[in-house]
């Protein structure tokens, strides 16, 4: 009796802590700290946006700032970006 409840306990709980962890069961996911941000060590600087909007070649231009924010961006046109933006620390 005892080895058929291991049997069946220790896969459910394996598969209940794999999907926890993931997100799929909001409790578990707390305790294991998974549903925080984690710090990708990403840095960058002004001149790095600079060169990104050089190389995207897209022109960006204030609206109006008294927009409700779904009206605050427009997205307008079209181009081809054939640039690697590498990543470095």
């Amino acid at each position: 009796m005892k080895k058929i409840l291991l049997k069946v306990l220790i896969p459910i709980l394996v598969i209940v802590l794999i999907i926890g962890y993931f997100g799929f069961i909001p409790g578990i996911s707390n305790l294991f700290g998974s549903n925080k941000p984690k710090d990708l060590g990403v840095k960058y600087t002004l001149a790095d946006l600079e060169s990104a909007k050089k190389k995207i070649n897209f022109k960006f231009t204030e609206l109006n700032s008294n927009l409700p924010p779904k009206d605050s961006i427009i997205f307008n046109g079209k181009t081809t970006i054939k640039h690697n933006f590498p990543h470095r620390n």
